[in-house]
């Protein structure tokens, strides 16, 4: 199923819950590793491998507004995440827990942004 939001006035479809829910199993099966940030220790998958996989397809690429580097509190990323905004979906517990949503939007409130090109 998917819902219809706006960004910037422009109509726009978002992602599936089931583009998500498939992000989420295709990164759970691959093989552990260390994790490659501070904070990711506690999650089976790494919070980078969720943000490229279900995230970035909007976020870096213009369609949505770039969140690293903002200053956004985690609880303010995961309540949006939880909620959904404006053509952003929600992402309900059984997609994201609670627990992993929480480590999810600490490491995204800690990521810096993008570095300005001269």
């Amino acid at each position: 199923m998917q819902r219809r939001g706006t960004f910037n006035g422009l109509a726009m479809a978002a992602p599936s819950f089931t583009a998500f829910a498939m992000a989420l199993v295709a990164v759970a099966g691959s093989a552990r590793s260390a994790p490659d940030s501070a904070g990711e220790s506690a999650m089976s998958v790494p919070a980078s491998a969720l943000w490229a996989n279900a995230c970035t397809y909007c976020h870096d690429t213009g369609v949505a507004p770039p969140i690293f580097g903002r200053g956004l509190r985690p609880e303010t990323i995961a309540a949006v995440v939880r909620n959904g905004l404006n053509g952003m979906p929600a992402f309900h517990p059984s997609e994201i827990s609670d627990e992993r949503l929480a480590l999810f939007a600490d490491w995204v409130a800690r990521q810096p942004g993008a570095i300005a090109k001269p």
